[in-house]
């Protein structure tokens, strides 16, 4: 069943604490996998044009401190999300940074086709730099209920929707993105309409997990918020 959601402002976790110290490069395992983030009601719609020049980013919760997923050290070219939401579409906004800009790679023009290309185990094979968001409306850390919004460095959407709805489009909904090539690196924006998946029907303020990640082709490396390891435990 699909569901609106009340105009309140919602708690948006993945696993609670932030990173104990940036600097170290070596963060404290305990923090790099319980964080939270609080999502913020937007006084306006941000346009989606990969830019992130609308004021309603300037204060809009931040997740920082990106970690390499095979190791859980700090990576080098580090990533900041941010999130907020109305009563019709949750906002997703990426800042990449990258040493070499002209390098960030960029083929895929078909949507959708990144949760196609899987490898062994179910894991899509990246090939190219993307960012995505995985949504746990239900928290129940298991990988059929996970929700993922992904675009590509040239504004190629993909999304994989829980429930056996992600081989049709239609059930995808009329969710947005758009990215633009920064002197730093690369940005990117997505409107994700709350009607493109479920989450549970409630008055007040709730909770759902979240998580944010992102992969550069240059190094090959998949970079994400909170840690969940080279296995994906989302537990």
């Amino acid at each position: 069943m699909i569901r609106t959601l009340p105009a309140f402002s919602i708690l948006v976790i993945f696993c609670s604490s932030a990173l104990a110290d940036l600097s170290s490069g070596r963060p404290d395992a305990a923090a790099s996998v319980r964080r939270q983030i609080n999502a913020k009601k937007a006084a306006a719609a941000p346009t989606i044009d990969g830019e992130l020049a609308d004021g309603v980013w300037k204060t809009a919760p931040k997740a920082e401190g990106f970690l390499d997923r095979q190791n859980g050290n700090l990576v080098q070219d580090q990533t900041s999300a941010y999130l907020v939401y109305d009563d019709k579409y949750l906002y997703v906004a990426f800042v990449c940074i990258d040493a070499e800009p002209d390098k960030v790679t960029a083929r895929e023009t078909v949507r959708d086709q990144k949760y196609q290309n899987r490898g062994g185990g179910g894991f899509q094979r990246e090939t190219e730099d993307n960012v995505e968001i995985s949504l746990d409306p239900f928290r129940t850390a298991n990988r059929n209920d996970i929700t993922r919004f992904s675009v590509n460095a040239i504004g190629t959407r993909s999304a994989a929707i829980a429930g056996g709805r992600g081989g049709k489009a239609e059930w995808k909904g009329e969710w947005d993105a758009a990215a633009k090539r920064l002197p730093n690196g690369w940005s990117a924006e997505m409107r994700i309409p709350w009607a493109s998946f479920n989450y549970p029907d409630r008055k007040g303020p709730g909770t759902m997990g979240v998580n944010f990640q992102r992969h550069q082709d240059r190094t090959k490396t998949l970079s994400i918020w909170s840690n969940v390891g080279p296995q994906e435990f989302l537990e």
